[in-house]
């Protein structure tokens, strides 16, 4: 956990990698 990384920032980000996780569609390169 980088700490020099604002949770409002952070938060958004890491709702977003799980979001993309979840969808079918998005894969890892």
């Amino acid at each position: 956990d980088d700490t020099s990384i604002p949770s409002d920032v952070k938060v958004p980000i890491l709702k977003s990698f799980h979001s993309h996780i979840y969808d079918t569609s998005w894969h890892f390169a």
